[in-house]
């Protein structure tokens, strides 16, 4: 991906894409017994807000990566050392 040039230069940093917490299931049914604690708050992260907390994104398809110490996302993808020019 590009950098966006209009984007403040500390947000124009790769992604490291490590997954916190579980990977998206591609069925709509729950396993029984393999369901992840509920985050603080009861809540997950919407698609452009910080996910490292919450470490689940409300976007079932979504997982929540990792961009660095300071941010994580919720992304259907992501490619290790990938710069978002949406960031």
């Amino acid at each position: 991906g590009a950098i966006d040039p209009n984007d403040p230069v500390e947000y124009q940093t790769p992604w490291t894409c490590t997954v916190l917490g579980p990977a998206p299931t591609p069925s709509a049914a729950p396993t029984p017994g393999a369901s992840a604690p509920a985050p603080p708050g009861g809540s997950c992260s919407a698609e452009g807000e910080d996910c490292r907390n919450t470490m689940c994104c409300q976007d079932s398809s979504m997982t929540c990566f990792e961009k660095n110490e300071y941010w994580g996302g919720c992304r259907s993808a992501c490619t290790p050392g990938a710069i978002d020019p949406n960031d």
